[in-house]
């Protein structure tokens, strides 16, 4: 799909809103629009000591995708950890039988990241963090239960700066439009068989669609 469509990325804006509010640094890497190669991108990051690799993977050809970025990063930052999130991790965890991968974030993401950048720099002590994956030293895989409610969050705290919102790589390819997309509620109430949202949805009390305050809605267009 990302050849016809690739918009910005805010799954990952998003992701990254708690740990840029709690002052960590932060870098998103979109390596859908880098015309080098990926590893020549991804080096001089590795090479800064950076605690947290943090990896959105989706089920079918990201995997492979995935595990040569993981892999890569484990051979030039062995000390780095890696972290998977998104759609695959989220309903398939057990699953996910690699070795270099040190947690996994099922659900909501920007509580979670921050949180763990939080372990990760000694600022709490202990892994209780909703939606967190992690083995035990004996190989015992430890699910923390996620969150039953939507992880809402401001426009005012998006961390737009994050990304290049006027890279030429943001197109339609198939119109040639350049789309800015926003959020406008929370949720899909639907069960639809091809998508990921009846299982991301399936622990939220309550109604599985929320939409936004429509104050929140057009301020964040303006």
């Amino acid at each position: 799909m990302d050849a016809l469509v690739t918009d910005i990325p805010l799954s990952l804006i998003y992701a990254a809103s708690d740990s840029v509010k709690r002052g960590y640094a932060v870098k998103v890497v979109d390596l859908r629009i880098e015309r080098e190669d990926w590893r020549e991108v991804l080096a001089p990051y590795l090479q800064q000591g950076v605690k947290l690799v943090g990896i959105s993977v989706m089920t079918g050809r990201p995997l492979v995708n995935s595990r040569d970025i993981s892999q890569f990063v484990r051979e030039v930052a062995p000390k780095t950890k890696i972290i998977w999130g998104g759609p695959h991790p989220t309903v398939v965890p057990d699953t996910i039988k690699e070795t270099y991968i040190d947690y996994l974030g099922r659900g909501y993401g920007s509580e979670l990241l921050a949180s763990l950048l939080d372990l990760l720099s000694g600022k709490r002590d202990d892994m209780e963090i909703p939606g967190l994956s992690y083995k035990q030293a004996d190989g015992t895989p430890v699910h923390i239960p996620r969150p039953s409610t939507f992880e809402t969050l401001s426009y005012k705290d998006l961390p737009y700066q994050l990304i290049d919102v006027n890279h030429p790589g943001y197109v339609r390819s198939y119109n040639n439009q350049r789309i800015f997309p926003i959020f406008t509620s929370i949720g899909c109430p639907y069960k639809c068989n091809f998508c990921v949202s009846p299982a991301v949805y399936r622990e939220i009390n309550g109604a599985k669609w929320r939409p936004l305050e429509n104050e929140e809605v057009i301020n964040h267009i303006e």
